[in-house]
């Protein structure tokens, strides 16, 4: 996996949040079947949770943006 890093969090920048996911997959989650769901342990709010504690990440650390897999 080749990267490279966008930001580095610090004690004074400590949290990243990526739009850009929560953009994308809270509507997915949201107008998800009811039954798919459920099965995915989803079900009312916590299927935002979820997707919102995905796109977060916390001081220390990086958001690295890929840019290739090799094999």
């Amino acid at each position: 996996m080749v990267g490279k890093v966008v930001r580095r969090l610090t004690e004074k920048d400590p949290r990243y949040f990526d739009v850009e996911t929560a953009t994308t997959y809270d509507p997915a989650v949201q107008t998800a079947d009811p039954l798919l769901r459920r099965t995915l342990g989803l079900s009312g709010s916590l299927g935002g949770e979820v997707v919102s504690a995905s796109a977060t990440t916390d001081y220390p650390g990086l958001v690295v943006l890929p840019l290739a897999m090799y094999k």
